[in-house]
């Protein structure tokens, strides 16, 4: 059945909340559903404010409502396997790849990146629970961001003594999953699922064992919701520390943009016959400002009407929260 009021699924009682709707709007279902006393699974962010996640985590924990958060990537068998793989080697550095083109065709749809959520609440949770996969007992600390001319971002830091990198983009030429590690010495490459996997120069085409990612993660979650006590990876307490990176990430790229910007503008560049400006200001921008999740339509003419309000009212200096 399709309900278009949301009090309205309310009254039916149902068993569990699946939340998937808009970015912005995750917090307020997850907590009327674990108010309502039902098992969520919900997408990421859980919220873009480390407060409100955290809150939440604590609301489910005092109302011992089971809830997950979607990170499918957490069961993936081949990511599971290259984890057990580096166990036995002496590693020096890792880098994560996770690029999207701006559009691509999949499933017979054309699909569009999610411009209106943060990129690090949208392709940064990804790469967290990848590297939590592989090191179940380490935490990413970033150190530093560097935004590149090709308008991929790097978040570079350390996974304990092991150098990390992660590289992050919407508008890559292709779609990439790629995990490389000790330069190329060992590539888990699951663009296209299951994957390849190079081991020492030697390539092999990877298939599935058992399970796919995203029906191990539902089972899991509706194991916990039956079994409270079986906690899954994917448990909301699991994941303040994600929260955290997210928050920390947002603020350092906040301030490299707005860095880039004020150059530009310097230098009489902030204009819209400014490419890269205006890729800045369409990409990051408009889910920053205190209306934030109402992106922007992807036609030019309403990208140049976004941008040349941006650079009229210094909004990207003035309004970022």
């Amino acid at each position: 059945m399709l309900f278009h009021d949301e009090d309205h699924v309310f009254s039916k009682k149902p068993d569990a909340a699946l939340v998937a709707n808009r970015s912005g709007c995750h917090a307020r279902l997850i907590a009327r559903s674990i108010e309502a006393g039902l098992p969520v699974l919900t997408e990421k962010p859980i919220d873009y404010s480390r407060e409100v996640s955290r809150e939440l985590i604590h609301l489910s924990q005092r109302s011992e409502v089971p809830t997950c958060v979607n990170l499918e990537f957490m069961f993936s068998e081949n990511i599971e396997a290259f984890a057990n793989m580096l166990s036995t080697r002496n590693l020096n550095q890792i880098r994560l790849c996770w690029h999207d083109p701006e559009f691509e065709i999949r499933h017979g749809e054309r699909k569009y990146g999610e411009f209106g959520t943060p990129i690090v609440h949208d392709s940064l949770p990804h790469c967290w629970s990848v590297l939590r996969t592989l090191f179940p007992t380490k935490h990413f600390v970033l150190t530093r961001i560097v935004v590149e001319s090709n308008h991929s971002i790097l978040f570079r830091g350390q996974m304990g003594e092991t150098s990390t990198e992660i590289s992050l983009s919407r508008r890559g030429s292709s779609r990439v999953r790629k995990i490389a590690v000790n330069e190329g010495e060992m590539i888990l490459d699951f663009s296209r699922e299951p994957g390849t996997l190079t081991l020492d120069g030697t390539l092999t085409s990877l298939r599935w064992l058992g399970k796919r990612p995203l029906q191990r993660s539902i089972e899991a979650f509706l194991n916990y919701a039956s079994q409270p006590s079986r906690v899954p990876r994917h448990a909301l307490q699991h994941f303040e520390d994600a929260i955290d990176l997210s928050v920390v990430a947002q603020d350092k790229l906040d301030k490299a943009y707005q860095t880039i910007l004020k150059r530009m503008e310097d230098a009489g560049e902030l204009s819209l016959d400014n490419p890269r400006a205006k890729t800045i200001l369409s990409d990051w921008l408009p889910s920053r400002l205190e209306r934030h999740n109402h992106p922007i339509r992807s036609d030019q003419n309403s990208v140049n009407c976004f941008c040349e309000w941006a650079i009229s009212t210094r909004a990207w200096e003035n309004r970022v929260k």
